[in-house]
């Protein structure tokens, strides 16, 4: 069984004020199956490698499938954990110029 708000997977964001975004179930997945037959479900998982930005929090970015002998028993949404802006000049000039000075305090 997987809950709402189990982190899946990272997916990496492009032109945003972040690097990367945790993805995680939009809701509980459990299915009732015969004793013993839990071993025989797979979870696929359906992500892009990249996303960009802007997202917001709750934003579908993907699906995960559950098959038991290859019948599908359950899909559910995956979703952003949280907002990611995009980058702007300003974001930008200001990360730039707080590695320089961190690079200058060492």
């Amino acid at each position: 069984m997987q809950k709402n708000g189990d982190t899946v997977q990272t997916v990496q964001i492009e032109k945003g004020i972040y690097k990367n975004i945790d993805v995680k179930f939009s809701e509980d997945v459990g299915v009732l199956v015969s004793k013993g037959s839990n071993s025989n479900i797979n979870k696929t998982i359906e992500l892009p490698s990249s996303i960009s930005a802007p997202i917001n929090k709750g934003d579908i970015i993907g699906g995960a499938k559950f098959t038991l002998n290859d019948e599908v028993i359950s899909t559910v949404p995956l979703i952003s954990e949280t907002s990611v802006n995009k980058i702007s000049i300003f974001t930008m000039s200001t990360k730039i110029l707080n590695s320089w000075f961190n690079l200058c305090k060492k």
